[in-house]
């Protein structure tokens, strides 16, 4: 069903032309709601925005410019947030989170605008065929490319996801061993969203030190949540604790 409103607004977008996010909100004119012809979609500068009533408060724009700013950091070329541990990322996406419930507050008045829910980072992972992708990991969300030592995964993780990648590009003629190559690339893929989306909390015991299972939600990913789930007892040995 067709987006109704007149302006949609998105906090954070990847540009597949530039390689890299943003570092502006997204203010886009709707142009097919408007009733206007092609193109459907017009994207708009602040100062364009503010002539139609959308202004976003100094406050609000300060945090977010605080939030997104990956760009001018050491790893900002890379085109993409690098965190160092998976913390960070529960961190981002939860401001990311955040700033989106805020924004849409300051604009509820305005019945033609809308604030795009915030999709969160790694939370819809995808790990390529062993011969039709060029690419190992993406991010799904977003459509970008993520390279294995950027996850702020386990580095057992990291090593088998290497070894993966440089086994998967032999015998790929033979479709038996293309097929394994493959369940192996889903069973990786269940262990990356395992570890950058399943978070553990701590809790007191009588008898012994347990934990409690706390899964964060993973948004855009529904179809996997099941599978990572299902895989829990066998990845028992091998999942990470945060």
């Amino acid at each position: 069903m067709a987006n109704t409103k007149a302006f949609l607004i998105n906090v954070l977008v990847y540009d597949p032309k530039g390689h890299g996010f943003s570092p502006h909100i997204s203010i886009r004119r709707n142009c097919t709601a408007l009733g206007l012809l092609a193109p459907a979609t017009h994207y708009l500068s602040l100062e364009e925005a503010e002539r139609h009533g959308i202004r976003p408060s100094e406050a609000w724009l300060k945090d977010y410019r605080e939030w997104n700013h990956f760009q001018l950091n050491p790893n900002g070329f890379k085109g993409h947030p690098v965190f160092a541990k998976v913390e960070d990322l529960y961190d981002f996406n939860e401001t990311g989170v955040g700033l989106v419930e805020r924004l849409q507050k300051e604009l509820k008045g305005n019945r033609i605008i809308e604030v795009e829910p915030f999709l969160p980072l790694y939370s819809n992972m995808e790990v390529g065929e062993a011969v039709a992708a060029w690419w190992h990991i993406k991010d799904k969300n977003y459509g970008y490319v993520v390279p294995i030592q950027h996850l702020p995964v386990s580095d057992d993780l990291k090593s088998r996801l290497m070894a993966w990648r440089m086994r998967k590009t032999y015998d790929w003629l033979d479709a038996a061993h293309c097929e394994s190559f493959n369940r192996e690339g889903r069973d990786l893929e269940e262990h990356i969203l395992w570890e950058l989306n399943v978070r553990f909390q701590d809790v007191a015991d009588e008898s012994a030190d347990q934990c409690r299972v706390n899964p964060k939600h993973l948004e855009g990913r529904q179809d996997s949540v099941e599978s990572v789930y299902a895989g829990v007892d066998r990845m028992d040995d091998d999942a990470v604790v945060h």
